[in-house]
């Protein structure tokens, strides 16, 4: 893995897994009654998809749609989104 990629993937780690921090308070409740999180990444595709497996495992009845585009779209939605 080229060594430019280790920082993306190691903030979408820290992003989505600190989401299962985030999960664990009374929030996952309305997570789960919602059912889904949007995921935005610019992480390459196939890492993301098994990443967000590994959260719906982990937190059954929530479901994952993973956004992957550019990192400055990604910046620019989440903004929109906020």
């Amino acid at each position: 893995m080229p060594k430019r990629w280790l920082f993306p993937i190691a903030l979408s780690m820290v992003v989505v897994f600190g989401g299962l921090v985030f999960a664990q308070d009374a929030r996952l409740d309305a997570a789960k009654k919602e059912g889904k999180v949007v995921w935005y990444t610019s992480i390459d595709l196939p890492l993301a998809e098994k990443i967000a497996k590994s959260f719906e495992a982990k937190f059954p009845g929530i479901a994952v749609r993973v956004e992957r585009t550019g990192a400055e779209r990604v910046f620019q939605r989440i903004g929109q989104e906020y």
